[in-house]
């Protein structure tokens, strides 16, 4: 084949046969695994398309290879890979089931001919090539470029050639290359995409036009068949920028240049021949080991592996040299969590790997002298530097406070979300470069002060953020920050100097001391050039003159007396003189916010500006402010626009990965503003935060469709589109349940109404009467759009039925296998031929399946269970055939359906369907390849769901109607779950969940340690019985079976709590200890039946009363703490003596530390972890009248209830046992002998399933002994 040709020149005949045969078998043995992995990511896209969300913020397909780096984390990975154990993913494993074309994990000194992985891209593969010759040439393994010498040339364009070599740095070069070269093929695919790329190329010209002599390199380097191969001679420290460069603009590059390192340290000449008579071979192949482990940190630091490496990667990493292998993992660990850089590592970070010293910043706080130093490394991203600051400060409220950078007299705001620290100084290092300078002298000066207030923030939440930011406003006022216009009211400073008077001095206002507080507040003289007359002269000009500062201070004498009534008014409501120092300082804050908006924001430069009323502008700048969005022409401030919150309806990001270029789309009431701006990914991560935290505070939504509840005056409220709705308090935080609460401000009712019909509008109090009015119009018009976008799918490339009926259905007619109106008249399989029960069942089934399809709206919102039955209860019967009968039915219909709303439904039965049911293994391939071609986006949720259910097993009963209305609703189902302490919480379930599933997620979302789930239950409870959920058993099975389908009959709970306490120590689990075992175990000793001492009794009463604080002090409530039969051994005084006594001992321990105690304390009880049922024997003489049967992991036992004596205790190993709903029968074996009780009680079945867990539990453990 053509792989084999490929290699056997460089491997021979029969290697390359052998190779190429490898390659093979993996390729088909991971196939699966590939087709799931494609399918989560088909899945997401098609439910972004289902919900209209097409490229929208946060859902960026890039945020996710970026190892979870997007906008606040948007899509969390499945699981933690640094939690797992990868002691089995091995590096050769990863290689012998991704690595292409023949190549293995192992050192070569040779070079590759093609990437080790698959990549698609042309361009992907060409820089792979390239990559690996460069980490060969940088370890050693391969022979460098000589450094050229410099000869004469008559030739200037070879002169120009050489020059423009150098001219162009490395960081520059490579991306340029892989854009331009990514075009070319695509253009020379698709002649169409020249007219797509011109914008870009425009960009991309105008990059390289902007140093000189650029060009000319570039264009030579273009024409080579490889571009990316260097011809020139590099530094270390420009091989190691090509390679880091390349994976940071070309993400499906990563995995691939981790994988090339890897296989040049995997099985390295040093390692395996470490003797040899040459001492400088020696040295020179641990020199070549030790340059790529440095090179693999500088690559995981630089960006993270994709989640198919990570596993394989740390299990590589651990298994590297002592010395490095921490270190690797740590950086792996840090580029995972915070994602890829931007630029590649500089110089100084770099040394500091090279050296192993720690990298850090000291930060200037507030524009002032004080410092804080905090310890970085290459992945720090400006959230983790500005929390630890605030940290260290005490800052609470930490929204807005910032990191800046300050160099040569320029600034650069690093925010406080996702941009690496690190990045600026790459970027100041290549200007240096750019300008002939010397790019290790750089010194940057960080500061960290507040940048921009929060539309919700309330200053009274930290006082010490007020303390600071009023500091941060007087420093910068001096410091020229904070500057003044020419035309400023001299009121304004007037007023502010009386207000910081009072907070230096707080007294009568004296002349002299004003007058120092007006030179103390005063900006510094400003400098400005006179070059009219060519010398140069310097004018210094002052904020004030001396007549102006005389004349500001008997101003602030004349304001002081008005002053000193706000004063008045401050201790009426104020006690302390701090407070009132503070509440002065807020208002300074707030002036400060109004007076200088713009300088108390985030700004970004942007490109390309337009929107409504706004031609093109080709730089502008927008401002992040507190109350809106400001757009100003760049450097002139003259205004453009304003955007507020309120206003903005979408956030849409597109991100192109090689100029590192952000387009945004802000779509508002009034129309949408596109720009571009490079590197600019905080901006989403700041609106979008912003617009999501006003959406959680909002109190106003706006209703997009009518809704008009089924049943009137039952606390529902009617909604007209457009109404506007005030939502209650709590109505936000009942919205995940789907349903919300509030008075529509039309008719001033008030009552419940479900979710997605409103739309909230992010706003803190509500909008102007015009944005309201833009604001209603707006969403009314999109629902009209939402329905006239909505048509149905196309069919190209569908597959259909058709090969599957030429052989197994009934009917030979052409068109058996598609949609039909009309009702069908006889089964579509045809081995139901003379089998007349079955085949009438077969056209019920249809007649039910288009009675649904054709519901009309109002008859639709009344869906019952038996609408669902009447489809799916005959497929569940013993003959399988008709299972795949309504398979057959539903695919059909669904096969040229014309009609949008009939095949809107059948999808939901076929939604609802590959949740049960799987057909046989014909159908099954024809039913997977028809979900595979369907363009609905219901069909990869369909391939999910039946792939899921082929895997766990088929469900045992039909689709719920909760199931239904939820997929039509497209909302999650929540199942709230009751906890022993009293709490309850709710969790998300689906049709494919089984028990054991729900308790694994109640587990992780509680924090309990893994081994902490064994022997964990669910138990459904109704009219005051309860049975326990078998953790094989699917979750809406056993709802179904266990309360049947009646919607009336929803009075059941799920409780949670342990069932089975194998080895259960206090202590190992605190957090199970709080949540489960502590609450069970207060319950066993409060039942009386351990003997206690008083003394015993009185320490465990103490310890309960420590642990539960909320049941009072346990001297004045003795039941609650105290045995029932313990309470009268004493009198009330001495329990409480002894009580208080034990208490005192306490007084340092924390309600979960008295929690384990006891626990500690009755562990070494034989009542510990027993499960005990009260019974009342009437029919064994041999036993006492009150006993109870108490069940642990040693056996079953049977207490005296009356003298806490065990009577009888029987291991597993001797017991049989038979139980119902009336009786439990217990048969003991003695030796040849048996003995058999029969106990009368109405919790046999409960009593008799604990003891089959245990009585497994204990033939496993016996298996494994033998």
């Amino acid at each position: 084949n053509e792989e084999e040709q490929l290699l056997t020149p460089e491997l021979g005949p029969e290697k390359a046969r052998e190779a190429a045969q490898a390659a093979h078998e993996a390729r088909l043995a991971n196939l699966d695994e590939e087709i799931r992995e494609q399918l989560r990511a088909d899945i997401v896209n098609a439910r972004d398309k289902r919900a209209g969300m097409s490229r929208r913020y946060g859902r960026d397909a890039d945020d996710v290879e970026d190892g979870g780096a997007g906008p606040r984390r948007a899509l969390e990975r499945e699981s933690d890979p640094f939690k797992s154990d990868v002691s089995r993913n091995s590096f050769e494993k990863f290689a012998a089931k991704y690595f292409q074309h023949g190549n293995d994990a192992k050192h070569t000194t040779n070079e590759i001919i093609r990437p080790l992985l698959d990549l698609k891209s042309g361009v992907d593969q060409k820089a792979a090539v390239a990559t690996f010759q460069m980490i060969m040439r940088f370890m050693g393994d391969k022979d460098d470029i000589p450094i050229p010498t410099q000869k004469s040339s008559k030739n200037d364009k070879e002169n120009q050639r050489l020059e423009s070599q150098y001219d162009i740095l490395v960081p520059e070069l490579y991306p340029l290359i892989a854009q331009q070269h990514q075009m070319k093929l695509e253009e020379e695919e698709d002649p169409y995409e020249r007219k797509k790329n011109r914008g870009i190329r425009a960009r991309t010209v105008a990059r390289v036009r902007a140093f000189s002599k650029k060009s000319v390199y570039l264009e030579e380097r273009l024409k080579n068949e490889n571009p990316f191969i260097e011809d020139r001679h590099l530094t270390s420290l420009e091989k190691v920028q090509m390679i880091t460069m390349l994976g940071i603009v070309r993400r499906r590059l990563r995995d691939e240049i981790l994988c090339q390192i890897c296989k040049q340290l995997n099985d390295h000449p040093a390692l395996r021949e470490k003797r040899s008579r040459n001492a400088d071979k020696v040295e020179q192949r641990e020199r070549s080991l030790m340059r790529g482990w440095f090179l693999l940190c500088i690559c995981l630091y630089t960006f993270p592996p994709g989640s198919n490496l990570v596993r394989f990667l740390r299990n590589f990493i651990q298994n590297g040299p002592p010395n490095v292998s921490e270190f690797a993992e740590f950086a792996l660990k840090r580029s995972y969590k915070n994602g890829s850089r931007y630029e590649p590592l500089s110089i100084e970070e770099i040394n500091a790997l090279q050296q192993a010293v720690p990298l850090q910043i000291n930060a200037r706080i507030i524009h002032g002298e004080e410092r804080r130093a905090v310890c970085c490394d290459p992945a720090t991203i400006a959230e983790e530097a500005c929390l630890e600051i605030a940290r260290q400060l005490n800052i609470t409220s930490t929204f807005g406070w910032s990191l800046f950078a300050e160099c040569q007299s320029e600034g650069y705001s690093l925010g406080f979300n996702n941009d690496h620290i690190f990045d600026t100084s790459s970027r100041l290092e290549m200007g240096q470069l750019h300008k002939g300078g010397e790019p290790r002298n750089i010194e940057i000066n960080y500061v960290f002060c507040k940048q921009l207030f929060a539309p919700w923030e309330n200053l009274d939440e930290d006082p010490i953020s007020v303390d600071l930011i009023y500091e941060q406003i007087i420093n910068g006022i001096r410091s020229n920050i904070y500057v003044y216009d020419a035309d400023y009211d001299p009121a304004e400073f007037v007023l502010l100097a009386v207000q910081h008077y009072y907070i230096m001095y707080g007294k009568d206002v004296e002349p002299e001391k004003m007058k120092n507080i007006i030179l103390e507040l005063m900006p510094a003289p400003q400098t400005n050039l006179l070059n009219n007359d060519g010398k140069g002269n310097k004018k210094i000009k002052s904020f004030m003159t001396e007549k102006e500062i005389d004349a500001s201070v008997q101003a602030a004498i004349e304001k002081d007396a008005d002053f000193k009534r706000v004063i008045k008014r401050l201790k009426q409501k104020h006690k302390g003189r701090d407070q009132i120092k503070r509440e002065i300082k807020k208002d300074v804050i707030v002036y400060a916010q109004g007076r200088w908006p713009v300088t108390f924001s985030r700004v970004f430069e942007i490109h390309m500006l337009s929107g409504p009323l706004i031609d093109e502008v080709p730089i502008a700048s927008i401002s992040i402010g507190k109350d809106k969005i400001r757009l100003y022409m760049d450097d002139t401030l003259i205004l453009l626009g304003e955007i507020n919150y309120s206003e903005i309806t979408e956030i849409i990001c597109d991100h192109d990965p090689i100029l590192n270029y952000y387009h945004y789309v802000l779509q508002t009431v009034y129309g949408d503003f596109n720009f571009t701006l490079p590197m600019g990914a905080d901006l989403g991560i700041l609106i979008n935060l912003i617009h999501k935290n006003l959406k959680d505070r909002s109190k106003l939504a706006i209703a997009q469709k009518d809704y008009k509840p089924t049943k009137r005056g039952a606390g529902k409220l009617e909604l007209l589109r457009g109404d506007i709705i005030v939502l209650d308090e709590e109505s936000k935080k009942n919205m995940e349940s789907g349903v919300m609460t509030g008075i529509n401000d039309r008719t001033n009712r008030e009552g419940e109404f479900p979710a997605d019909v409103v739309y909230i509008i992010p706003c803190t109090s509500k909008p102007d009467s015009k944005a309201l009015r833009g604001l209603v119009l707006h969403v009314m018009k999109r629902a009209v759009n939402l329905n006239q976008e909505y048509e149905p799918q196309t069919h190209v490339n569908l597959h259909t039925l058709q090969a599957y009926a030429e052989k197994y259905f009934r009917s030979k007619k052409i068109t058996a296998w598609q949609y039909e109106s009309s009702e069908i008249k006889g089964p579509l399989l045809h081995r139901f031929e003379g089998q007349t029960e079955l085949s009438h069942k077969a056209v019920q089934m249809f007649k039910a399946i288009m009675a649904y399809a054709n519901m009309s709206p109002d008859n639709r919102k009344k869906i019952q269970q038996s609408n669902l039955d009447s489809i799916f209860d005959y497929a569940f019967e013993k003959n399988k055939a008709l299972k795949e009968e309504l398979y057959c039915q539903l695919i059909k219909q669904l096969t040229f359906c014309q009609d949008m709303r009939i095949e809107t439904r059948i999808w939901e039965l076929l939604w609802l369907l590959t949740g049960v049911l799987v057909p046989g293994k014909v159908l099954f391939h024809h039913v997977t390849l028809f979900l595979r071609s369907s363009s609905n986006p219901t069909a990869l949720e369909c391939y999910s769901r039946i792939q899921k259910i082929q895997k766990q097993g088929e469900r045992e009963r039909g689709p719920h109607i909760i199931e239904c209305n939820a997929n039509i609703n497209r909302v999650k189902i929540r199942q709230y779950v009751h906890f022993p302490n009293g709490h309850e919480q709710d969790f998300v379930v689906d049709s494919t969940t089984k028990a054991s599933e729900l308790v694994a997620n109640i587990c992780r979302e509680l924090k309990f340690l893994p081994n902490s789930a064994t022997g964990l239950s669910l138990y459904l409870e109704r009219n005051e019985k309860e049975i326990s959920i078998p953790n094989n058993k699917y979750f809406f099975d056993f709802l179904t079976q266990f309360r049947g389908h009646d919607k009336k009959k929803l009075d059941y709970k799920i409780n949670f709590r342990r069932k089975l306490w194998i080895d259960i120590i206090p202590g190992e689990d605190k957090q199970a200890d709080a949540f489960i075992h502590f609450y069970q175990e207060r319950g066993n000793y409060l039942l009386g039946l351990h003997k206690l001492e008083v003394d015993e009794a009185a320490n465990l009463a103490a310890l309960l009363g420590r642990a539960d604080r909320g049941k009072g002090a346990p001297e004045a409530n003795l039941g609650q703490f105290v045995p029932g039969y313990l309470i009268k051994s004493v009198s009330q005084s001495e329990w409480s003596k002894k009580i208080y006594t034990a208490s005192s001992n306490l007084r340092e321990v924390n309600d979960d530390e008295a929690k384990v105690r006891f626990l500690k304390h009755v562990a070494s009880w034989p009542t510990y972890g027993t499960t005990m049922f009260p019974i009342k024997n009437e029919t064994e003489a041999e036993f006492p009248e009150d006993i109870y049967i108490c069940i642990n992991q040693n056996g079953v036992s049977i207490l005296d209830a009356v003298t806490k004596e065990f009577a009888a205790t029987y291991p597993y190993y001797n017991l049989n046992f038979n139980s119902n709903a009336i009786s439990l029968f217990l048969e003991v074996r003695m030796g040849r002998s048996s003995k058999k009780f029969t106990f009368d009680t109405e919790i046999g079945d409960l009593i008799g399933d604990l003891i089959d867990d245990y009585m497994k539990i204990a033939d496993n453990d016996g298996k494994r002994d033998d």
